[in-house]
C-alpha cells in the first residue's frame, strides 16, 4: 500500500489514504463502487473482444469470472 500519495480531504486538509478513508468514509466508498463499475466493464469489452470467450461468458452469471484457459467460472465455478 502506497502511504506516500497525497490526498486532500473536503475542509482541504492534507491526508494519507488511511486518513482520508477515516474521515471522508463516502468519498472512499464512492471510490470503491466506482472503481468496480469501471473492473465489471473491463471484463466485459475483454470477453467481448476475445473470439469464442464472449459466447461462453456470456452462459455464467458472473462473466468476469470467466477463465478461458480452463473454460470455468472463477467466482461460481461453473464449467462452461
Amino acid at each position: 500500500m502506497d502511504l506516500s500519495k497525497e490526498y486532500y480531504t473536503s475542509l482541504g486538509t492534507k491526508c494519507n489514504i488511511l486518513q482520508m478513508v477515516k474521515l471522508e468514509p463516502e468519498w472512499a466508498a464512492n471510490r470503491l463502487q466506482e472503481g468496480e463499475k469501471r473492473f465489471d466493464e473491463l471484463c466485459e469489452l475483454k470477453a467481448v473482444s476475445q473470439p469464442g470467450v464472449a459466447a461462453d461468458a456470456e452462459r455464467c452469471v458472473h462473466p468476469q469470472g470467466y477463465i478461458k484457459s480452463v473454460r470455468i467460472c472463477g467466482l461460481c465455478g461453473e464449467q462452461l
